[in-house]
C-alpha cells in the first residue's frame, strides 16, 4: 500500500508533476482525479460556504489533469511520466482510494501568507494570528485549520437558526427503585439478588445528553484551548454553558458513535457539523481524512472569500456609497417573469438613493475590457454579457449607471468608462475595471518562510504594503463613482 500526496494551488493554469520514479502511480492519480470530480459533482463531497450561501448551480472540476510525458515498457504498455495539473478557485483538501494505494490531494492559496490571512480575517470577521495553538492539531502548518474552524463554527450558527437544540432517544442502563422500560433480566439477578427493591432496567429516555450535543462541547473544548479569541467565539460558549445547564457531558463520544446519528427532519442542520466535528475531533491537520474518501474532506470558494473581502474593504474606506450584496441578504430578483433569476455581488448607491453602480467581483486573471474576448487578460464574452444584464434589468435608461469589474490583478493605467452601444443614444450604460494588485505582493514574497525572524519582519512588511494596495484600489473605484453620482447623464 502506498500514499501519494498532491499538493497544488488554487486557481494554477499548469502545474506539471513527476511521476516516472514511481511505478503505477501515475494511472492511479488520473483516475483518482476523475473519482475526486465525480465526488464533487455527485454531491458526495462537500463544497462549504462561509456565508451559508451557495451561489454556483454547478460546481467545477476541482482538478483537471492531462499525460504531458510517458515511456514505453513493453509493446503493450506505456508508463505515465509527467502528468500537468489545472486547479479550479477552491482550496482545500480530499484522499481518494484507488486499488491498494491512497492520493491524497490538497489545494492551498497561491496568495502569499499574510494576503491571505489577512482576506480571511476580513472575510469572516475573525482575527487570525500568526499560529494556531491547539491541542490534537498539527500547529504552525497552514492555515487549512483556521479554514476548518472558520467552516465548523458557521455550519453550527446556520443550524442553530433552523433549529433548537436538539433531544433525542438515547438508551440507558440504571439501577432502579421504580420500573422503568424493559427489565435486563440477567442484569437484575446479577445486581440485585440481595436486594429486590431495585430494578435493573433498559430504557429509552428523551434527552438533551445525545451524541450530537455532547459532539458540539467536546469540540468547542478544543476550540477554548486554541488561539482563537474567545469574543469570536461568543455564541457558541453560551450554547455550551446552556448545554452544560441541561446537564449534556463533553466527552465519551467516538467517531464510531457520531457515524451513528440518525437524523430527522429536526436534526438534519446538524448533519454538516457533524462531519466537520469529526475531523477536528480526530485532531487531523490539513492533508489528511478520515476514511480514504469516504469520510469528511471539504472544499471552499477563494472566489467566494474574495467577493466577502471587497465588501468589507469597500464599506470601510468609501462610507460615502452605501454597498448591498445581495448574496448577503438573500435576495432573488428575475429576468423574466418567474424565471431565470439575477443576483449581482454588489450594488452602490449614493446619498439620496440612486442606484449608480453594479460590481461583479471576478477571482480571475483579468485587467481590461478589451476590444475582442481574444485580447490578453481581457472579461470574457460571458462575463460582458452578464454585467449588460445586470445593468438592462436594475439600470434607469435616463440616468448614467456603470457596470464595475473588481479583479484582484493590476489594470493598465486607469480604464476609461466604456459606453454600451445602445440604439437609443439617451441610455447611458457603462463598463469599466478596477484592479486590486496583490499579485505583485503574492509573486514577490511567497517563497519567504514566515517562520524564522526575518520572515516575520517582512511578514509585518508585506501588510503594510497591503493596505496601501487596499486604500489605492479603493480610491480607484471611489473615483469612478464620483464620476457617475456627479453627472447621471455622463453625456
Amino acid at each position: 500500500m502506498a500514499e501519494i500526496t498532491i499538493r497544488l494551488e488554487d486557481s494554477t493554469p499548469s502545474l506539471e508533476w513527476d511521476c516516472s520514479p514511481k511505478e503505477r502511480h501515475g494511472a492511479n492519480v488520473l483516475q483518482a482525479v476523475a473519482l475526486l470530480n465525480d465526488d464533487v459533482h455527485s454531491d458526495r463531497l462537500k463544497c462549504y460556504s462561509l456565508n451559508g450561501a451557495r451561489r454556483e448551480e454547478q460546481l467545477p472540476d476541482m482538478i483537471s489533469c492531462a499525460v504531458t510525458q510517458t515511456h514505453i515498457v513493453n509493446k503493450h504498455v506505456n508508463q505515465i511520466d509527467k502528468i500537468k495539473f489545472t486547479t479550479s478557485h477552491y482550496v482545500g483538501q480530499a484522499c481518494v482510494a484507488v486499488g491498494n494505494d491512497i492520493v491524497r490531494f490538497r489545494i492551498e492559496p497561491r496568495m502569499a501568507k499574510p494576503v491571505w490571512r489577512q482576506m480571511l480575517r476580513r472575510a469572516s470577521c475573525v482575527y487570525l494570528p500568526e499560529r494556531l495553538h491547539s491541542r490534537g492539531m498539527e500547529s504552525g502548518k497552514d492555515d487549512s485549520e483556521w479554514l476548518l474552524l472558520l467552516m465548523w463554527r458557521d455550519a453550527f450558527e446556520r443550524a442553530m437558526k433552523l433549529v433548537s437544540v436538539p433531544k433525542a432517544y438515547v438508551w440507558r442502563n440504571s439501577n432502579l427503585r421504580c420500573f422503568k422500560g424493559r427489565l435486563d433480566v440477567s442484569q437484575h439477578l446479577k445486581n440485585n439478588i440481595a436486594d429486590q427493591s431495585r430494578f435493573y432496567c433498559t430504557y429509552k429516555p428523551l434527552t438533551f445528553d445525545n451524541t450530537i450535543n455532547r459532539t458540539i462541547r467536546m469540540v468547542y473544548r478544543l476550540l477554548s484551548n486554541s488561539a482563537l479569541p474567545v469574543k469570536s467565539y461568543l455564541s457558541i460558549a453560551e450554547h455550551d454553558a446552556r448545554l452544560a445547564s441541561f446537564g449534556v457531558g463533553n466527552d465519551g463520544v467516538t467517531l464510531r458513535d457520531i457515524d451513528a446519528v440518525s437524523y430527522t427532519r429536526h436534526t438534519e442542520p446538524y448533519r454538516a457539523v457533524m462531519n466537520l466535528s469529526k475531523v477536528i475531533l480526530r485532531g487531523y491537520g490539513a492533508g489528511e481524512v478520515e476514511g480514504a474518501g469516504n469520510g469528511p474532506a471539504y472544499f471552499v470558494d477563494v472566489a467566494e472569500i474574495w467577493e466577502n473581502y471587497l465588501l468589507s474593504a469597500l464599506k470601510k474606506h468609501i462610507p460615502e456609497y452605501r454597498f448591498e450584496s445581495p448574496n448577503e441578504m438573500g435576495r432573488n430578483d428575475w429576468l423574466l417573469e418567474g424565471s431565470r433569476r439575477v443576483r449581482p455581488d454588489f450594488m452602490v448607491y449614493d446619498k439620496s438613493g440612486r442606484l449608480i453602480a453594479i460590481m461583479d467581483a471576478k477571482y480571475k486573471h483579468v485587467d481590461q475590457i478589451g476590444i475582442t474576448s481574444k485580447d490578453a487578460n481581457a472579461v470574457s464574452r460571458d462575463d460582458l454579457y452578464q454585467m449588460a444584464t445586470y445593468l438592462y434589468r436594475y439600470g434607469d435608461p435616463s440616468e448614467g449607471i456603470a457596470g464595475i469589474f473588481l479583479t484582484p490583478f493590476s489594470v493598465h493605467g486607469e480604464q476609461p468608462l466604456k459606453a454600451m452601444a445602445w440604439h437609443d443614444r439617451s441610455v447611458k450604460h457603462y463598463m469599466t475595471v478596477c484592479g486590486f494588485p496583490m499579485q505583485q505582493i503574492d509573486d514577490q514574497y511567497k517563497a519567504v518562510d514566515w517562520s524564522t525572524a526575518a520572515g516575520k519582519e517582512v511578514y509585518k512588511q508585506v501588510l503594510k504594503e497591503f493596505h496601501t494596495l487596499e486604500e489605492q484600489f479603493c480610491e480607484s473605484v471611489k473615483k469612478v463613482l464620483d464620476k457617475v453620482d456627479d453627472d447621471p447623464t455622463l453625456c
